[in-house]
């Protein structure tokens, strides 16, 4: 037992998109634009951390 998100059209001897396929690629793109848009704030704190951390190191002597 699958996840139907596909059927097998015989006539046309292809596979398509069922209604919960459909709905299923909508949800993905939604999710997978909130996941870009988080990844970049993720980067963008790590940066920012290792910028703090650099204020913070005592420069070697030389």
């Amino acid at each position: 037992m699958g996840a139907s998100l596909l059927y097998h059209d015989t006539e046309k001897q292809c596979y398509l998109l069922t209604e919960k396929g459909q709905e299923f690629l909508i949800a993905y793109k939604e999710y997978q634009k909130t996941s870009e848009t988080v990844e970049r704030g993720l980067c963008e704190i790590r940066d920012e951390k290792r910028a703090l951390e650099k204020l913070c190191t005592i420069p070697s002597e030389q």
